[in-house]
């Protein structure tokens, strides 16, 4: 959240209203749905390709 970037501090946000959802994901020791993991890997490459 101290970041300048906006899309950062965005990203940061929606982390933080999906961390229990992604901990879910790695307490099941991946036999879940990957669905949240690709959200976040293509909201991170985004987030990248923008800043």
């Amino acid at each position: 959240m101290r970041s300048k970037i906006d899309p950062m501090k965005d990203l940061a946000t929606t982390l933080r209203k999906k961390r229990e959802l992604l901990l879910n994901w790695f307490r099941a020791g991946g036999t879940l749905s990957s669905g949240v993991g690709e959200g976040f890997n293509n909201k991170r490459k985004r987030v990248t390709r923008y800043s």
